[in-house]
């Protein structure tokens, strides 16, 4: 994990400078470092680029992104295990309380935020600021325990969403949430409000239902 997540971010970002590129954008994680591993080795790539691009004339705009849903996604990720679970009606479907926040974002506005992203550092070269931290997500809050039971609603599941059965982890963040200031100022908003980006979603595993999956990580 240190060896993608950071080494080989590091020897990127140094192949660039030797090649003369000007500006480095890098997809991170907006989760805290103590969360786990993975948030640990992103914030620690954040943090080189951060200190290479106050040294260099690269220019670095580092996107931390939050929960990202939409079409496709690997089914061990919460959004997806719960529409398999709810669309496939299994008897019980384990879960923790609920009662953590997260800022889901459909996967359509994360990729109209980078393109604008690119945009904008085309257009400012050399003036845009050596290092931007981007904070990518819808700007809402939204527990899991909400998230979970609109799924269910919108499916018309008659799945046992069992809350509580599974113990948080340990340094679970509770809240997470988009500061979006700095996309305002290059011009992006989010487009699709959570339940719009949740049917989209759903229509798609409806069509692409697998029979099997793990566990749901929320």
């Amino acid at each position: 994990m240190v060896e993608v997540n950071v080494l080989l971010g590091v020897r990127l970002v140094e192949a660039a400078l030797s090649a003369g590129v000007r500006h480095f954008v890098n997809a991170g994680s907006a989760l805290p470092p103590e969360v786990s591993p993975y948030a640990l080795s992103k914030y620690q790539f954040s943090e080189w680029l951060r200190r290479i691009a106050e040294g260099t004339a690269i220019r670095v705009a580092d996107v931390a992104l939050e929960a990202i849903y939409g079409e496709g996604q690997d089914e061990r990720h919460f959004i997806p295990c719960v529409i398999r679970a709810c669309l496939l009606n299994v008897e019980r479907l384990p879960l923790t309380a609920g009662e953590q926040q997260r800022d889901f974002v459909y996967i359509e506005d994360v990729v109209e935020a980078f393109v604008r992203l690119v945009r904008h550092y085309f257009q400012a070269g050399a003036n845009a600021s050596s290092y931007t931290r981007y904070p990518l997500g819808s700007g809402y809050a939204s527990r899991i325990r909400d998230v979970a039971s609109t799924i269910h609603r919108l499916t018309k599941s008659r799945t046992h969403l069992d809350f509580g059965a599974v113990p948080y982890r340990s340094h679970e963040a509770m809240f997470s949430q988009a500061d979006l200031s700095a996309w305002h100022t290059i011009g992006w908003r989010p487009r699709y409000p959570l339940e719009e980006g949740l049917l989209r979603t759903i229509a798609w595993w409806q069509k692409h239902l697998p029979l099997q999956g793990e566990r749901c990580a929320g």
